[in-house]
């Protein structure tokens, strides 16, 4: 979400889903999604994986996901006419503004976590199998 914000801030451009959510952008989500890959990259090199690209193409779909729940639960506010799901955290647009992203990509099990860090660890025929289990298992919820 910080990186998707950073972006679209800073960089603006076309808009992803204007009757939606009118100031999310395009560079947002190509941000969320380019700082998503990084910190799944990092994450790859600070737990000793020998390959980075399982990680960093889960944390890809995750960021993906993430932004789907996030527009989802704008969608939703629209279709109630609130601007805020609640006024717990004032200036946050309430406390589902916060988590709305972990609609989509909540639904992660250990499996298919166990299966992307594997993925990273494995042999080259091995990983690629256990990163397409592990990326299955991240959508098929």
């Amino acid at each position: 979400d910080i990186g998707a914000y950073a972006a679209g801030r800073a960089l603006g451009g076309a808009r992803l889903a204007p009757q939606v959510s009118p100031n999310k952008t395009w560079a947002g989500l190509f941000g969320g999604v380019t700082c998503a890959v990084l910190v799944g990259g990092i994450t790859a090199i600070l737990l000793g994986l020998p390959r980075l690209w399982p990680l960093a193409a889960a944390s890809a779909v995750v960021a993906i996901l993430a932004q789907t729940g996030d527009l989802f639960e704008s969608r939703v506010k629209r279709q109630f006419g609130v601007k805020d799901a609640g006024g717990i955290i004032p200036g946050h647009g309430g406390l589902l503004d916060r988590v709305d992203g972990h609609l989509f990509d909540g639904g992660l099990d250990e499996d298919a976590d166990e299966d992307v860090v594997d993925a990273g660890a494995a042999g080259e025929d091995e990983g690629v199998d256990d990163v397409v289990d592990g990326l299955r298992g991240l959508t098929n919820r």
